[in-house]
């Protein structure tokens, strides 16, 4: 076996999508600046971001803003509208298309059939308590489709399948929430989230302009409480970890955070790995584009 050698090719060449989702976000950060209600910075970030995971994905892979539909949901029922969804693009039919500016910037919205449905993610522009709740709050919109697993020989299907994964994204983390512990807190609370992954931050207000912040949420069945409880730490430093809260008994949730170059690539081959179900967790994915240019500090 070949010894291997870090860094890996290419890295530096991969972070270009990751400055191309932020060089977008900002120009469109400036000129919504004059707008009395500024959200289309946000738009434009989702808009990004699925451009980017798009072209990062086999083709198989559909890339989409859109709705999710089950065929055993009422049509009385209020159906979400999510930021980015992962389906089968072989195989599934879409339902029907809608063209609406204010969901998607490239104007369009898909309804993709819940079976086909790989994974799915919130995108929002700033990191803090309030947007971490907003965005677990209409991840949970789809607790209906995931509380239970349809049976393999099922002919009809109703639920989200087994191997389905979802997580956050955040644009920024301004310093003036550098020290909202509350925001980390709330993603401890993941436990009735099936299938939740992670969230990342893809950049933080004066740090290095190429690092990414990856936050993991993990459950052990003993307290660990040899971290940090936060009262002086920065969520703006390279390491982080929150001493374990009580989830049920004999369970605890802790939360791990990192800013790192490679932890775009990271999240982005766990996210192939998830749909290849290759994915283990603590093991990385895949070294290609793996690297920082602290290694060569």
């Amino acid at each position: 076996m070949t010894d291997k050698s870090f860094p890996s090719q290419g890295w530096q060449q991969f972070l270009t999508g990751r400055q191309g989702i932020l060089d977008k976000y900002d120009q469109a950060k400036t000129h919504s600046v004059s707008h009395k209600v500024s959200t289309s910075h946000g738009n434009v970030a989702e808009a990004e971001f699925r451009k980017w995971l798009k072209n990062f994905l086999p083709i198989r892979y559909g890339v989409t803003s859109g709705y999710i539909v089950s065929q055993f949901t009422q049509d009385t029922m209020k159906m979400s509208h999510f930021d980015v969804i992962i389906y089968d693009a072989l195989s599934s039919p879409i339902l029907w298309i809608e063209d609406n500016s204010d969901y998607s910037h490239d104007g369009q919205s898909r309804a993709i059939p819940v079976e086909y449905v790989k994974g799915v993610f919130e995108v929002k522009s700033s990191f803090n308590k309030r947007t971490v709740v907003d965005a677990l709050t209409h991840i949970r919109e789809l607790s209906p489709l995931y509380i239970q697993i349809d049976k393999p020989n099922e002919q009809y299907k109703r639920y989200l399948p087994i191997n389905f994964f979802c997580g956050l994204i955040f644009i920024e983390l301004h310093k003036k929430y550098e020290f909202e512990k509350s925001a980390l807190l709330e993603l401890m609370k993941i436990r009735d989230i099936r299938g939740y992954y992670s969230s990342i931050i893809l950049r933080g207000e004066g740090r290095k302009p190429t690092t990414t912040c990856k936050i993991d949420t993990m459950l052990t069945n003993q307290p660990i409480n040899d971290f940090t409880n936060m009262t002086d730490c920065s969520m703006l430093k390279n390491f982080l970890c929150l001493n374990t809260q009580k989830v049920e008994e004999n369970l605890y949730s802790w939360v791990h955070l990192t800013w790192q170059d490679l932890n775009f690539s990271t999240f982005a081959f766990d996210i192939l790995a998830l749909l290849n179900e290759t994915y283990q967790f603590g093991k990385r994915s895949s070294f290609y584009a793996f690297g920082d240019s602290n290694w060569k500090i």
